[in-house]
């Protein structure tokens, strides 16, 4: 589907109080038939993507990612002019546009939650747990500490989106070592964060990049370090999974939070 405008009633004008968001650099780059704007459809015609589309309302649209990296990736793509072409660093120095992508991410963890429990069931009663104890496992689980919200620092796609995944890095859709980088270093910044300080680090080209070309990889729970052998990397990824899915059940307890 091609979009041939920019704008629709739905889409809200926001000034930041101290003066009009400006990041000339940031939209100047991406062209409207570019690979960059593939999100735009779904902010534009939410209605034409029932099969991506879980929440849509007058600020904001969330829809399912369409290479997922883990087992739940959803993003959160804000309808705000002129917040949704800026870069987020510049984007959420605006206090009232980043109250609301909490707000919408907080409603999108409602949706994403359930799904994971769903998968996370799914796959504890294909392991063999019967259908009692996985209940009981997973209706105690803090499932707010199993996800990540977050930001790329150098976002491939032009409209702003968050990340609402789960941490598994589990996914039906083939992905390379890049992509874990990109989601398991500083390379994603977490939403919590915003706004940024004038001289955070995470600020820096240079210090992003060099986050997302690391070649050591480490894996995002036990921390075991995998060189540059992605293949035994997946293998251990999925064997994680499977641990990760019994967690109170035994001793294994989760140490990270969103």
């Amino acid at each position: 589907m091609s979009v041939s405008g920019d704008s629709v009633t739905e889409s809200k004008t926001h000034r930041y109080k101290g003066g009009q968001l400006t990041r000339p650099d940031w939209p100047s780059k991406h062209d409207i038939d570019s690979k960059a704007r593939n999100l735009l459809p779904y902010i534009l015609e939410p209605a034409e993507h029932p099969d991506r589309v879980v929440r849509d309302t007058p600020d904001a649209v969330t829809i399912q990612d369409k290479y997922p990296k883990s087992q739940v990736h959803l993003l959160v793509l804000p309808k705000w002019q002129p917040h949704r072409d800026l870069h987020p660093h510049d984007a959420f120095e605006d206090p009232d546009f980043l109250a609301m992508m909490r707000a919408q991410v907080k409603e999108a963890m409602k949706i994403a939650v359930p799904m994971l429990k769903e998968k996370m069931y799914d796959a504890l009663q294909e392991s063999g747990m019967d259908k009692k104890q996985a209940e009981s496992l997973l209706n105690v689980r803090d499932f707010q500490k199993d996800f990540k919200i977050g930001i790329h620092a150098h976002p491939s796609q032009h409209e702003l989106h968050v990340h609402v995944m789960s941490r598994d890095m589990v996914s039906w859709h083939p992905y390379h070592s890049r992509h874990y980088q990109a989601f398991n270093t500083p390379f994603l910044v977490p939403l919590k964060l915003y706004p940024l300080s004038p001289d955070d680090l995470r600020r820096e080209v240079n210090y992003q990049n060099a986050n997302l070309l690391k070649e050591d990889l480490e894996c995002w729970r036990c921390g075991k370090n995998f060189g540059t052998n992605w293949s035994d990397m997946l293998g251990h990824l999925d064997a994680e999974f499977a641990s990760w899915i019994r967690e109170g059940s035994g001793n294994q307890t989760m140490q990270s939070s969103i």
